[in-house]
């Protein structure tokens, strides 16, 4: 049975952007990826996303979702490049709701979805 929860995907490291859809696909998730890494907010309210996955790089997006009244309630899982207390902390600070570090297991990613 496949899912109907959607899912608003923003890595632009194309190798991890694949791995992140390619897993979440095949776990039955709907897929939007971002079309311009600068319209984050705006295409997840767009879209419609029932959850939102981010790459660290954009850890700066999560604090301009919680903060539209539109995304606020929006759950965001933030890829972590590096699994170290200090950029768990910085993710956890800025305001996303799970962390997952690299690398990525398919079986956890979908879990904590």
């Amino acid at each position: 049975m496949e899912s109907k929860t959607k899912i608003y995907l923003a890595a632009p490291d194309p190798d991890l952007n694949r791995q992140l859809r390619t897993q979440l696909e095949g776990a039955g998730y709907q897929i939007q990826e971002s079309l311009d890494w600068t319209l984050v907010a705006e295409e997840v309210g767009l879209f419609g996303a029932d959850i939102v996955v981010l790459q660290e790089s954009l850890i700066g997006v999560v604090g301009q979702l919680k903060a539209e009244p539109r995304t606020a309630d929006r759950p965001v899982l933030l890829v972590l490049s590096e699994n170290t207390d200090a950029s768990i902390q910085r993710g956890l600070e800025s305001g996303a709701d799970d962390i997952i570090g690299m690398p990525i297991v398919g079986a956890d990613l979908v879990n904590r979805v």
